[in-house]
């Protein structure tokens, strides 16, 4: 990779995947602090191997770049829309998909899969041991067993190596003997577009990734996932103020836009509150033509995310740590203002 190559940002999503919390599930994972208690919602990380070369053990967002499949135009009459016109950014939305099921054998389709083995599913127990899936139309949702299963996780192995793959993976989904029947496509439509960030200039590897909210109906433990051993050492499910305590005491380490956005979801105690705030994207930098609505006061401490990756970059680990304290502090009084 040359030098010219690396200072244009390559394009990439992130979905932040929110799935609601069951009363009693909640009650069951709260820490000391009840960090669970202060939402209805969890969201989905993913832990990055330490041998990533970028983001090494942070917890992020599922994502990654886009991919010259993910343009594909087949995309467009699969999912009866015009993306010129309704979904200019479809093949963002596309790759923020196929990137959450390569990572966390999620896929984000409709209807959704949900596990036949989860506590949530018993109620459609004599399904689970039937050779069709058990449809639940109210909720969109359908319940798989082991045929589905291992075709899901030929399909993902292949995707891993050929994303080309992941639009003949609903082909042949659609033709499928337990799921032909459900029309099912990759749930595009329904990512919620939340912030859009570029890596500066300085970073070796630079990213314009747009960040999408996907709103789940169905609680972690009833969803098909698991983590992508090459990419990823594990997953967790955190509600926001968890993530943040969790990375003040030092248990897990969130780069600077990860912990902003953080630090935004927390505002809300309801995932129903936090999709009816999810607007058109914006770009977090400080172009003049950067919205201005609710999320404005991302484009200052857009100011401070830069100085703070500037620091990281050039000195120790206490020093960021510093530079993030400096971040919250400079955050607070935007948001007050």
């Amino acid at each position: 990779t040359t030098k010219e190559e690396m200072s244009v940002p390559k394009k990439a999503t992130s979905v932040i995947v929110a799935a609601p919390l069951l009363h009693n599930a909640a009650r069951q994972t709260t820490t000391a602090t009840n960090a669970r208690s202060n939402a209805d919602f969890a969201v989905l990380m993913v832990k990055r191997s330490a041998k990533a070369r970028f983001m090494a053990n942070a917890h992020v967002f599922p994502g990654g770049i886009m991919e010259v499949s993910d343009e594909d135009k087949q995309w467009e009459p699969m999912l009866h829309i015009n993306h010129s016109t309704a979904y200019p950014d479809l093949a963002s939305r596309i790759a923020g998909i196929r990137e959450v099921f390569e990572e966390t054998n999620l896929l984000l389709s409709t209807p959704t899969l949900l596990s036949s083995s989860s506590s949530s599913s018993s109620s459609s127990a004599s399904s689970a041991s039937s050779s069709s899936p058990h449809n639940e139309p109210s909720s969109g949702a359908v319940t798989v067993t082991e045929p589905v299963i291992a075709a899901l996780n030929e399909a993902r192995a292949r995707v891993q190596k050929e994303p080309s793959h992941f639009l003949t993976m609903f082909q042949q989904l659609q033709q499928h003997p337990l799921l032909k029947d459900t029309g099912i496509v990759p749930a595009a439509t329904a990512l919620r577009p939340w912030s859009r960030w570029i890596t500066p200039a300085q970073e070796r590897w630079r990213y314009d990734t747009l960040f999408y909210v996907a709103p789940l109906a169905h609680p972690p433990s009833s969803l098909l996932i698991s983590h992508q051993e090459s990419e990823t050492s594990r997953f967790d499910w955190f509600t926001p103020q968890e993530a943040l305590e969790r990375f003040a005491a030092g248990d897990i380490v969130l780069p600077p836009p990860t912990w902003l956005i953080m630090n935004e979801l927390a505002m809300f105690g309801r995932l129903s509150d936090l999709v009816a705030e999810c607007e058109p994207v914006t770009t977090t930098t400080t172009n003049s033509n950067t919205n201005t609505n609710s999320n404005s006061h991302k484009v200052a401490v857009f100011i401070s995310i830069f100085i703070c990756i500037s620091l990281s970059f050039v000195c120790s680990t206490n020093s960021f740590c510093i530079s993030l304290k400096i971040l919250f502090a400079f955050t607070s009084i935007v948001t007050t203002t």
